[in-house]
This record gives C-alpha cells, sequence and structure tokens, in this order.
C-alpha cells in the first residue's frame, strides 16, 4: 500500500514536471516571438550607420548567440567594439577597409551563418560588405547599395560645331578666317577646313589625324618648330582638348 502511494505521488510529480516544462516552452516562444521583430530585407534602407546595420542584421540574425552574456566562439555582435574586436582565437572579426577579409562578412556571405532560421537578404549583405569597405565607422554614413544604380550618361558627340564653340572661336579664328587666313588655313568654315592650305596638306584629313595638320599644331610643344604649336601666343592648347581633337578627325570629322 505504501508502495502505491509512492508510485503514485512520483506520477502526479512527474505530471506536473511535463506540464511545468511544456508551459515554459511556450512560454519561451511566444516570448521570443514577440521580442524578435520580421527580418528586414534591406530594401528601404538608404544609408547604413554601425547603428542601423545593427538593427537591421545583427539584432534579428546574430545577437541570439553571439552577445554578451552568450557570445558563442568569442563572437559578440551585440556592440560596436565587440563586432570591431576580436573572437576567441584572436581573430579580427572586421578587417576595415576589407569585407573579403572579414570574418562576419564571410561567414553570412557563405551562407553558414545564422545556421538556422532566416538568411539575410542580398541588400543587408550588401550594405555590411559597403560599411566595412568604407572603413567600418561607429557613425559614418554608408550609402546603401542600389540594385538601380544610376546610369552612365552618354557623351556629347564631337562635332565641328561643337569644336567652334569649345576652342575655334575663340583661341583661333583670329588669325585662320577670311580671305586672308594665315597659311591658308580656314578654321571658320567646315568645307575650307577639310580642304588643303596654301602648301597643299590638308588641314583635317577625316579618319586620319597622324595626316593632319590641325592635329599636329595642336599636339606640338614649340612655337618654332616643325610644324610650329598653335596658337603661337598665349597658352597651349589644354591636352584634354587637344585630345578631343585628334578623336573628332579619327572619327571621321563629322560637321554636325
Amino acid at each position: 500500500m505504501i508502495r502505491a502511494k509512492i508510485v503514485k505521488g512520483w506520477c502526479r510529480a512527474s505530471l506536473l514536471l511535463i506540464v511545468g516544462a511544456a508551459a515554459g516552452c511556450d512560454y519561451h516562444e511566444a516570448k521570443t516571438a514577440k521580442a524578435t521583430p520580421p527580418p528586414p530585407d534591406g530594401s528601404d534602407l538608404t544609408g547604413s550607420t554601425f547603428a542601423t546595420l545593427s538593427d537591421s542584421l545583427f539584432t534579428p540574425f546574430c545577437i541570439g548567440c553571439h552577445s554578451v552574456p552568450r557570445h558563442s566562439a568569442g563572437v559578440d555582435l551585440g556592440s560596436f567594439e565587440g563586432v570591431t574586436g576580436k573572437n576567441d582565437e584572436g581573430e579580427s572579426l572586421v578587417k576595415a577597409g576589407d569585407k573579403a577579409g572579414s570574418l562576419v562578412y564571410q561567414a553570412i556571405a557563405s551562407g553558414r551563418m545564422p545556421p538556422a532560421g532566416a538568411k539575410p537578404d542580398g541588400q543587408l549583405l550588401a550594405l555590411l560588405g559597403a560599411w566595412i569597405d568604407a572603413g567600418a565607422s561607429a557613425t559614418g554614413v554608408v550609402k546603401a547599395p542600389s540594385d538601380n544604380p544610376t546610369p552612365t550618361p552618354t557623351p556629347t558627340p564631337v562635332t565641328f560645331d561643337s569644336l567652334s564653340a569649345e576652342l575655334f572661336q575663340g583661341r583661333c579664328v583670329a588669325c585662320h578666317a577670311g580671305a586672308d587666313a594665315a597659311g591658308g588655313v580656314h578654321l571658320d568654315d567646315f568645307a575650307a577646313m577639310t580642304s588643303p592650305n596654301d602648301e597643299g596638306e590638308l588641314v583635317v584629313a577625316a579618319g586620319k589625324p597622324d595626316d593632319s595638320l590641325l592635329v599636329k599644331v595642336l599636339e606640338a610643344t614649340d612655337p618654332e618648330g616643325d610644324p610650329p604649336r598653335m596658337p603661337p601666343d598665349g597658352p597651349a592648347v589644354d591636352a584634354g582638348l587637344a585630345a578631343k581633337v585628334r578623336a573628332w578627325v579619327a572619327a571621321g570629322a563629322p560637321a554636325k
């Protein structure tokens, strides 16, 4: 009879423990679900400091295992000092300016971390990489990587008209225009420019910059040389502008 009471008491105690454990698990899960926000996808982030990166990436995905007092493998992602510190093996978690050499970036990019549950999306990974490459600052703002980068503007085509406005009118036509154009070189008229000068040389040989007198004199450095540098007085034409003339001739010297 005594044995029966002991067994009965033991069974009752065991049942209470099981129920209590189950209730505790339900409570823990509910608490966890309430405390952890839905993982962000990073698409609405316009920039990042460590604080925004922590709120968007480390807090929802990492600090369950990697923050004080529980910091698995010595990895603390719950603070700036922890993220920029070292793990138990003395390895730096983040190498400022080098995302590829940063353990945190490697672990997330490879998919090893987090080991279970939702994973950070590509935008958040790109944002982490941009923050590291920009120097892993505590307060500096990093522009969020864009899925739709600003397109490179189409360069304005170089033509006789554009070069006339940029170069010929201001530096050349005082001497090279009209009936008295020096050396028979006309830089005020496209048809005359593509004709030979008084010595039979082509001022502009379309498609052949090395055979074009205009290119030669703009690229020359000595006003007394052969051919002489033009214009002979004042500063030489900017090298970039001379290169633009060469490119224009090489492209066929379009008028418009």
